[in-house]
């Protein structure tokens, strides 16, 4: 670069430099193009309000206010905002005043400078209008070239957006080929007398997944033809659609018939089997996708450039109905009408179940109702069957589960709580969790937030979502139905579970607790408490009722879409339950009768009740007694060491105790 050029690039970054005079504790924006000779008080008012709209705009974007202004003033000298002027903020009025008179000289130069190209007075923007302007040497050939060159390169830059702004307004995706082909295939499948094509593909679209205006046409006709039960073929179709005033439309006979015909064109056979039309068809949902993705995205950013920084909320708002929109286009959800189908055409083929997520309990897409006494640890028990489903391990014996992805929900525990209950319980199972098979939403105090967050759960990638605890999202629904005791909050909050599943593909479980008192005379499905619906509407319903024995539960289950299971025991152990069966589960607990004693247990009873039984080890002896007795493990600890102490129990030998029949108690 020659000297004249360098010596006009450093005059050019020293006007720059002396534009921008920054004060990185007190700075203002003042637009003073829009009117430059304003009153102070209202230069002062401006400057109140900007820096009031600078903190807002910060705050909103997690900056700090010299955070904001250092980037405003990185693009003030890139020229990204030509209209404001940055300069320092000033207490008095001269001040204020000298500022002024710099700028308005500072424009007036600007305007001679763009009347008059070839004048080689020098423009600056801070200096005082008694200083005489700089005079510029003329500027050399080589600078002329790289401003030609940039220019060229700024003209190609933009070129290429307005290219690339034309292909996403202009072309949208689709694909004629892959809808004649769906067209051609039901029409073809009608012509031999089956109707299962047509069924298939409006199972999945309907007409507004074609782009081709005919196409949604034919496909329309078609399907009303199909669901009046009428004959369709290619003569009575072409008759039917003069009769409607379409057959112009779609092109006429010739155009009818040619579709007709299509896809043994494009495949080269007749008698495409009906398998082969599924490929087909996902091409057409994939654009349909692709279009409606382009049109949600096209209308968040014409949304994105109306807001301004008075509007708080209004980019929230924008991404919210985004995210909404995304989950609905990849889930089809409101787009895809619901359907009639034929149930002789759907038996005739494959009938394929979704797999369970526990076996013989629960299956994907399945509803699953945990209920139990208030504290009766439903947390510890949902956490365990979250772990054994992420993990792959049986949850109690007897029921396996198939390893999958797993969302635990937590409406409710702090956060450090909930991760001390879950490293207890993989400590006491010895179970290491992998990475990325549980995942834990910490959501207290956000459930009113739950509508809009659910819809960043993707399809199919949840075997299990646990949701703990239910009653919380009635606070979703009207103040007066806001009780688990109405029918109709309860329906409406179980509704948004089903599309929950429905959309996810996802098992959901979820805890109930009980109603008060004594539970032994209800059955089982009636102990939860609130509307019946709770108890009618999951899929399967599994309830930890209380026993005599203490910390003993009774479980049993109520399933819709499995076999019947068989009550078992469980027994709490901390931190998870484990199966007893040596616990009778029909031994329910019994409401104590008001000023009842609390029941005392003897070593004379444990004599009386083991009397006769051979010789065991003291861990069964100690078993015997609770079962014999009914009582619990402590108490029967506490009367086996009794029993030691005054001679009712003795050792035989080193590992087996014995009942000593003679023994009586002391008077």
């Amino acid at each position: 670069m020659s000297p004249p050029a360098e010596k006009e690039r450093a005059e050019l970054e020293t006007r720059r430099s002396k534009e921008v005079n920054l004060q990185r504790d007190n700075i203002i924006a003042v637009d003073f193009r829009q009117e430059p000779l304003m009153p102070l008080d209202e230069a002062r008012a401006i400057h109140r309000e900007n820096v009031r709209r600078f903190k807002s705009f910060a705050e909103s974007q997690g900056l700090t206010f010299d955070d904001l202004l250092q980037r405003v003033l990185e693009r003030q000298k890139r020229g990204i905002f030509p209209a404001f002027v940055i300069a320092m903020a000033t207490s008095s009025d001269d001040e204020l005043a000298e500022l002024r008179a710099k700028i308005k000289a500072s424009m007036q130069k600007k305007a001679q400078k763009k009347a008059n190209p070839n004048s080689a007075t020098a423009v600056d923007s801070v200096t005082s209008t008694t200083e005489a302007p700089k005079q510029l040497p003329p500027p050399s050939t080589e600078t002329r070239q790289l401003r030609r060159f940039k220019e060229r390169q700024q003209k190609k830059e933009h070129q290429k957006q307005q290219q690339r702004i034309v292909d996403i307004q202009q072309t949208s995706p689709h694909s004629d080929e892959a809808e004649q082909a769906v067209i051609s295939a039901m029409m073809q499948d009608c012509q031999r007398g089956s109707r299962r094509v047509i069924a298939e593909v409006c199972a999945k679209i309907n007409e507004n997944f074609y782009y081709v205006p005919a196409h949604r046409t034919i496909h329309e006709m078609l399907v009303s033809l199909w669901r009046a039960d009428k004959p369709i073929d290619l003569v009575s179709f072409t008759e039917f659609l003069r009769k409607k005033d379409q057959l112009a439309a779609i092109g006429g006979p010739g155009a009818v018939n040619d579709l007709f015909l299509y896809i043994d064109k494009i495949t080269g056979f007749s008698g495409v089997p009906a398998e082969a039309v599924g490929f087909y068809l996902d091409i057409v949902i994939e654009k349909f996708i692709a279009r409606e993705s382009i049109a949600m995205w096209t209308e968040g950013i014409r949304r994105a450039y109306q807001t301004t920084i008075e509007n708080e909320g209004g980019l929230q708002q924008v991404r919210e109905d985004i995210e909404l929109g995304i989950a609905s286009i990849f889930s089809l959800n409101g787009s895809v009408a619901s359907t009639f189908e034929d149930a002789a055409i759907e038996i005739e083929k494959p009938i394929v179940t979704p797999e369970d997520v526990i076996e013989g309990v629960l299956h994907r897409g399945g509803k699953a109702s945990f209920g139990g006494a208030s504290k009766a640890r439903k947390t510890f028990l949902m956490l365990d069957m979250g772990i054994s489903v992420a993990s792959g391990s049986s949850w109690f014996p007897g029921f396996p589960t198939r390893k999958g992805k797993v969302l635990y929900v937590n409406f409710e525990l702090p956060k450090a709580f909930c991760w001390k209950r879950i490293r207890a319980i993989c400590d006491e199972r010895q179970i290491t969790l992998e990475k990325g098979m549980l995942t834990v939403w910490n959501l207290r105090g956000r459930v009113r937030d739950w509508p809009r967050l659910q819809q960043q759960i993707r399809p199919d990638e949840f075997a299990l979502i646990i949701i703990d605890p239910v009653y919380k999202l009635l606070l979703l629904v009207g103040e007066n139905i806001r009780d688990e005791n109405r029918t109709g909050g309860v329906a409406t909050v179980l509704d948004q579970i089903d599309a929950l599943t429905e959309r996810t593909g996802a098992a959901v479980a979820f805890g109930a607790h009980f109603s008060k008192g004594s539970q032994a005379q209800k059955e089982s499905i009636d102990r939860v408490s609130g509307s019946g619906v709770w108890a009618r509407d999951p899929d399967a319903i599994v309830t930890f009722t209380a026993l005599e024995d203490e910390d003993c539960y009774a479980v049993e289950m109520n399933l819709r879409n499995h076999a019947p299971q068989k009550p078992f025991s469980a027994r709490w152990e901390y931190p998870v339950f484990v199966r007893a069966d040596e616990v009778d589960p029909s031994d329910l607990k019994q409401r104590k009768p008001a000023g009842a004693a609390e029941k005392k247990f003897t070593v004379e009873q444990l004599v009386n009740a083991l009397s006769g039984t051979e010789a065991l080890s003291g861990l069964q002896l100690k078993l015997r007694i609770a079962r014999k007795l009914k009582c619990s493990d402590r108490t029967a600890y506490r009367l086996f060491d009794e029993a030691i102490e005054v001679g009712a129990v003795s050792r035989k030998d080193l590992k087996h105790y014995e009942i000593n029949k003679d023994w009586k108690p002391s008077e």
